[in-house]
């Protein structure tokens, strides 16, 4: 049976579904990608200990036989703390913690519950006659062809109401997951001899070394203004994605990569 994780007394989460919903509102609702939805049941399940990366690397990837880049696992974190924001939760009960993993807040109450059981539909066949009473059907002989035509006819309606409803979900959660990738990252507050304009990856807990990283290299802010950096602590490696205007996902937005092994002194990016 399908269980129902209540977080805070607000929103309920549906890991079956993939979905977080507002208790008091439930017309608000947020589609997970089927990653961040493990991720944030990996995380209830630790009751607010803390996760390795490697733990989520293999619960949550490998096992399902995928492989994820540590970019890759921090875009699924982010994309939870933007879900938990649209549903109206302000204060951050995903916590980051350097070089170990990610935890749920310690004050954050999680409840585990399961839906109620919905009463048995009548069956078509109604209501009983008593034992040993006769059952009188009475069916104009008529009628039995024209059934017998319908039922092709909704099996294909709802064969083709099942792939609209594929494709909508398929569509949405692909949104979700693309619109979190560059739009997330932060414009980093500081002044540079190079006119560039400058992002960050926000799910770490400062921007020191993206801002060194800046410093020592060159960059070509004519053709490719909009830069958005990707460092994490404890890491050597380095992504360095060049655009010529901000990025969007209904554009193409004509964009270069660059993956530094380590950090380069004046490397031309």
């Amino acid at each position: 049976m399908e269980k129902i994780y209540t977080i805070n007394g607000r929103i309920a989460f549906f890991p079956q579904r993939s979905a977080l919903i507002l208790i008091a509102d439930e017309t608000k609702t947020v589609s997970l990608n089927m990653p961040a939805s493990r991720c944030l049941l990996l995380l209830i399940q630790h009751d607010g200990n803390t996760v390795a990366r490697e733990t989520f690397f293999e619960e949550v990837w490998i096992k399902h036989g995928s492989q994820v880049t540590s970019n890759g696992f921090y875009q699924n974190i982010s994309l939870l703390r933007r879900a938990f924001k649209e549903l109206g939760v302000d204060e951050d009960i995903i916590i980051t913690v350097p070089r170990v993993g990610v935890r749920l807040d310690a004050t954050l109450t999680v409840t585990e519950s399961q839906p109620r059981d919905v009463e048995k539909a009548p069956t078509a066949e109604g209501p009983q006659a008593p034992v040993g009473e006769p059952v009188h059907k009475e069916v104009a002989a008529a009628s039995l062809p024209e059934k017998k035509r319908l039922r092709p006819r909704r099996s294909l309606l709802w064969g083709l109401a099942a792939l609209l409803s594929c494709l909508v979900g398929g569509f949405v959660a692909w949104q979700t997951e693309f619109e979190s990738y560059l739009q997330s990252y932060s414009p980093i507050i500081a002044k540079f001899s190079q006119q560039c304009h400058f992002f960050a990856n926000n799910d770490v807990v400062d921007h020191v070394r993206h801002v060194n990283f800046i410093k020592r290299s060159k960059f070509e802010c004519e053709e490719y203004p909009w830069i958005y950096l990707t460092l994490y602590p404890g890491q050597a490696r380095v992504s360095v994605i060049r655009c010529r205007q901000p990025f969007s996902q209904w554009r193409d937005n004509q964009c270069l990569t660059k993956y530094y092994i380590k950090e380069v002194v004046n490397a031309p990016a």
